[in-house]
């Protein structure tokens, strides 16, 4: 029997029947299962995949894949590239919202390539470059320009957070009455905006906010993305609010987003949130709350975190079980929303009845997916200034005429360009550097090109004499200046907002040798103050 079976291998198990609605089939699945065998299913076990429970024909599964723009790990699990994206604050930062939606769209399309290529080959259960079950969007508040992960995110306007985050859903989810394109997920709720700060982490971190700070500044995004998203997934985050945990703040997972907004979904934990809770580990001491780890999980059941990413509920729920903290019908409540998902992208249906199991995999990096790319490319730009109105340099007057020099350790940078994470694989990237010598060779003519700095925070007497002379010889200077995943980057926050000062240094003093216009393309994820900058002979700053 092929995997393209439904409920392999037992297709005629009374929760195999598509004649029943997802929800009443679920409900049999978990009555079939043992109290033990629920409790396994109620963790991720990542990087690893839930264990199936073969003697009612529940398959292993991997509940991980992430993509906030373009998917990950595609190219590690199949070997194909899929289309990358503009970072999130690029796509924000644009303005067009049916952008994101298209995008959203996009993305599923390929998604859906990569778990059916993935199943055609049989290759198991779905990892993370071929899942359905997606942890995106990051949406948390940019509310310190600081935080590493300030890229991931859309900014620190709540109306605008929650206005992208919802029709990102809308695209990625899909529009199909029946079935989910794939599970995507609001997260991490609520108030995380910090990775490390002195002895504060994320996994011990508590955020203390007010009670109309958090609903006036916090809970709205989250609140447009539940009603006008509908998740399949909320992800609770690392820190405390106000002490407590956020996975275990019953008021905003079964209080807010169940009750008032009438989320039906799951809620997972964020990497092993649940144990952090507790005690943590030894590199990252969690929060201390709640006296044990049996009586953390349990309250985290009640609070309604269904899921936990790790292990932590498979290892701690059965003593909760047995001290009383948390009941069978508890466990059968948190089981019964997860496996309703799975049944919802159409992981126990035969490809004929979801549309979304034909999708191939001519839709990865279609030529219609990379002009979308290149749209968002494009409408990402954001022009702060135009002195003298030096931008654009017209062609073929001025770049064929020209002597253009291009400076900055950002120019020639191919990593910066995924987006602050390694696991992003295009078919190509095009730095800056490339794309002028591209645009100049048209006429016959390059760019000169000088790094200036050998890293963003590292910038040698030699690099800066050599874009000294190459900005003294130029009609034209373009200086690549910004930040990288060296100093903003999930788990390492930022302790200034200024440009490095060896790439200050650097700037200041090709903008004094510069015999003509420079301009500045700044390359950054998270913020960066400006008000230091040399402005006598800048004209432009881009």
């Amino acid at each position: 029997m092929s995997r393209d079976d439904a409920c392999f291998p037992q297709p005629t198990a009374a929760w195999c029947n598509t004649s029943l609605p997802f929800a009443a089939r679920a409900a049999l699945l978990v009555a079939a299962l043992t109290l033990d065998e629920k409790i396994q299913q109620l963790s991720t076990f990542t990087p690893q995949t839930v264990p199936g429970v073969l003697r009612v024909g529940l398959p292993p599964f991997s509940y991980h894949s992430e993509g906030l723009h373009g998917l990950r790990n595609s190219f590690d699990t199949l070997g194909l590239n899929a289309t990358l994206f503009p970072q999130a604050t690029a796509l924000a930062a644009s303005g067009d919202i049916d952008l994101i939606r298209r995008m959203g769209s996009a993305m599923l399309e390929e998604a859906r390539a990569l778990s059916n290529h993935a199943e055609q080959l049989q290759l198991g259960p779905f990892g993370r470059g071929s899942g359905l079950f997606y942890w995106s969007p990051t949406m948390n508040l940019g509310h310190d320009p600081r935080w590493g992960r300030f890229q991931e995110s859309i900014s620190e306007d709540p109306l605008l957070n929650g206005l992208y985050s919802a029709v990102f859903l809308q695209g990625f989810q899909g529009n199909n009455t029946r079935y989910l394109g794939v599970a995507a997920t609001c997260k991490h709720m609520l108030a995380y905006s910090l990775e490390a700060s002195g002895n504060a982490t994320r996994h011990n971190f508590s955020a203390t906010l007010s009670e109309q700070d958090l609903h006036e500044t916090f809970v709205p995004a989250f609140q447009q993305c539940v009603l006008n998203g509908r998740p399949a997934q909320i992800m609770c985050s690392y820190n405390a609010i106000n002490g407590i945990p956020a996975c275990l703040r019953g008021d905003l997972l079964n209080g807010l987003a169940r009750s008032r907004w009438g989320f039906d979904g799951l809620v997972v934990s964020d990497q092993d949130s649940i144990l952090d809770a507790w005690n943590g580990t030894k590199q990252h001491p969690g929060h201390f709350y709640g006296q044990s780890q049996e009586n953390v999980s349990a309250l985290a059941i009640l609070a309604g975190c269904d899921q936990n990413d790790g292990s932590t509920y498979a290892k701690s729920l059965a003593g909760a079980l047995s001290q009383g903290l948390v009941a069978a019908a508890d466990i059968d409540v948190a089981l019964t929303r997860i496996l309703l998902q799975r049944f919802r992208v159409g992981a126990f249906d035969p490809p004929q009845l979801c549309p979304y199991r034909s999708i191939r995999t001519s839709a990865l990096d279609s030529t219609t997916h990379r002009a979308l790319a290149l749209e968002a490319a494009r409408k990402g730009v954001v022009l702060l200034s135009n002195t003298d109105a030096v931008l654009p340099l017209t062609e073929p007057d001025a770049l064929p005429t020209k002597i253009v020099a291009v400076i900055g350790p950002l120019a020639n940078d191919t990593a910066s360009l995924a987006g602050g994470k390694p696991d992003y694989h295009p078919s190509f990237t095009i730095t800056h550097l490339e794309g002028i010598r591209r645009r100049m060779a048209r006429f016959g003519s390059a760019p000169t090109f000088a790094a200036g700095c050998e890293r963003v925070v590292e910038c040698s007497e030699k690099g800066i004499k050599l874009a000294e002379q190459a900005a003294a010889a130029a009609d034209t200077t373009i200086v690549f200046v910004g930040i990288d995943g060296s100093i903003e980057r999930e788990g390492n926050d930022r302790t200034t907002i200024g440009l490095p000062s060896d790439q200050l240094d650097m700037l200041k003093r090709v903008v004094a040798a510069a015999r003509s216009e420079v301009i500045v393309v700044l390359c950054n994820g998270g913020p960066l103050s400006i008000g230091t900058w040399p402005r006598v002979r800048t004209r432009s700053n881009s």
